[in-house]
């Protein structure tokens, strides 16, 4: 159901690499469902076991909580299907419950990077048999829905939008204080449909940033999230892999004739604040993992996430007409069938994440007199005071900086490095002020 890769030169220890998740494969060689469920928890290790420690599993840190199946139900004696399924090759999933955690100095300053607070769900059904192909597939909506949108994840505490079909939803968490990092990135759904194969993906591409007083790279890692990735179709037509994530899977194939359904789900939740998807300087980007189907021969099957399998065909094909398997060399071929596993691989790379302070503090650089109008902070946010609150300021990043009247008198403006402090505590290290 989800998996996750990380790739972090200074991390060691933990749990074996990729971390994956529950996994469900049904293909014509075996027809009937195949069902799983949980995985996890997960967890990196660190230096000495003491920074940068990453974990993954359920909201309460148990095993991910997920579901999974996939069937195919050609074949004598009416081979068992999933429930509901509307399709004799079908593949479905759920991601319930998961977290995935940045724990930063044994907790001081710990993130959650992604949470999912309430159940996404998707689904693929293939019907090749039919006069005219029918392949649909559902997109990614959580429990928690209502009219007119696709429910939410959280990123760092705060809600985000999954997006329609075809849609991204961009989101950016400023850095609050040195212990709490930056969280930015995006949360994009796909759907598509032809005659030969349909699928449906939730990814989450995001990025962790923390920097010290003077803006020095603390912390930076990134990460991909297939919190939904499911698909069927004709033996060869099973869509490429995505690269990392976090998925449920479950893959139902058949060889050549029948259709084949693929389906992943992985954690992701994604914030509406406006910030372009993450771009990591200087820190190692998610690893590639497959989370998705790859190839498959079958026709009629569910697969999640890194499912690789070459798709041989048998050497007849035959479309079932009937609720049996086709009689050519249908089970034979589907050696070729990757189905199923559930590899959906959420990469999170964090890079090398000391970095040695400068040995010199640089000076804030002030220009003109009177009252702070205007601020640069060492992260390169440029803030400008409001004219009806001059206390206010507003950021070009989108965030705000509230100050008590006494961090921008006159008196506490010396010379050396400027950190006022926010009303809410946090410190701005400033690098240049504007007065008048």
């Amino acid at each position: 159901m989800s998996s996750i890769n990380f790739t972090v030169g200074l991390l060691s220890g933990g749990n074996a690499l990729p971390w994956a998740g529950p996994t469900a494969v049904g293909t014509q060689a075996s027809p009937g469902a195949v069902t799983a469920s949980g995985a996890g928890p997960y967890v990196t290790g660190g230096i000495l076991s003491a920074v940068n420690q990453f974990t993954a599993g359920s909201a309460t840190g148990s095993s991910i909580g997920g579901s999974v199946c996939a069937s195919y139900s050609w074949g004598p004696s009416s081979p068992s299907q999933c429930v509901s399924a509307p399709q004799k090759v079908y593949a479905t999933g759920t991601l319930s419950s998961y977290r995935l955690n940045a724990n930063l100095l044994l907790g001081v300053g710990a993130v959650d990077a992604l949470t999912v607070p309430s159940p996404i769900s998707a689904a693929a059904a293939c019907n090749l048999s039919a006069p005219t192909a029918v392949n649909t597939a559902t997109r990614a909506a959580a429990a928690n829905a209502t009219t007119g949108n696709q429910g939410t994840v959280q990123v760092k505490g705060n809600a985000v939008s999954i997006p329609a079909a075809g849609g991204t939803t961009n989101f950016s968490f400023a850095q609050g204080g040195l212990l709490s990092a930056a969280v930015s990135g995006s949360l994009t759904s796909t759907v598509t449909q032809s005659v030969t194969s349909a699928r449906s993906t939730l990814v989450m591409d995001a990025r962790v940033l923390r920097l010290d007083i003077v803006g020095q790279v603390l912390l930076d890692f990134t990460f991909r999230a297939v919190l939904v990735d499911v698909s069927c179709g004709t033996a060869g037509s099973a869509p490429a892999p995505l690269s990392g994530g976090l998925a449920p899977a479950a893959r139902a194939a058949a060889p050549v004739p029948p259709e084949e359904a693929t389906v992943s789900t992985t954690p992701s939740d994604t914030s509406t604040t406006t910030t372009a998807p993450p771009t990591t300087t200087e820190s190692s980007t998610v690893t590639e993992s497959s989370t998705v189907t790859e190839s498959s021969t079958v026709t009629e099957s569910s697969t999640v996430t890194e499912s690789s399998t070459t798709t041989e065909s048998p050497t007849t094909t035959e479309v079932p007409t009937t609720t049996e398997v086709p009689t050519s060399s249908a089970a034979t071929t589907t050696s070729d069938v990757p189905i199923t596993t559930t590899t959906a691989v959420t990469t999170t790379t964090p890079p090398p994440t000391t970095t040695p302070p400068p040995t010199t503090t640089p000076a804030t650089v002030f220009d003109g007199d009177g009252p702070v109008r205007g601020i640069v902070t060492v992260d390169r946010r440029s803030c400008t005071a409001n004219v009806e609150l001059p206390t206010s300021f507003s950021c070009d990043d989108g965030s705000v900086l509230e100050f008590g009247a006494e961090e921008l008198a006159e008196p506490t403006i010396v010379g050396g490095l400027w950190v006022p402090t926010t009303i809410d505590g946090v410190s701005v290290p400033v690098a240049s002020a504007t007065r008048g």
